[in-house]
């Protein structure tokens, strides 16, 4: 296999303030789970790995070369370290 790309979309925490029974399997320390799974594999050479969130729920990833655009509202991207993100604008650190 070549490249791949990994889109995670966990629910989002509570620490965030979104609201609890949000989903209908509402699992909140999956984000936690998710953003680990994320820093360990992120710099897979063939990984290309995109992580959902709001606002500063992963903002630890920044701290370790990840990349983060605004989506819409309070929605944010991380994106590890090889990924191209030009296509998106340098909004490096954008948050």
């Amino acid at each position: 296999h070549g490249i791949t790309g990994v889109y995670l979309d966990p629910c989002y925490a509570l620490s965030t303030g979104r609201k609890p029974q949000l989903y209908g399997i509402d699992e909140p320390q999956q984000s936690a789970f998710v953003r680990a799974w994320a820093l360990e594999h992120g710099e897979h050479p063939r990984l290309r790995v995109v992580l959902s969130g709001l606002e500063d729920e992963h903002a630890e990833l920044e701290q370790h070369g990840w990349s983060v655009i605004t989506w819409r509202g309070r929605e944010r991207l991380w994106l590890s370290p090889l990924c191209r993100h030009a296509e998106f604008g340098d909004e490096r650190g954008a948050a």
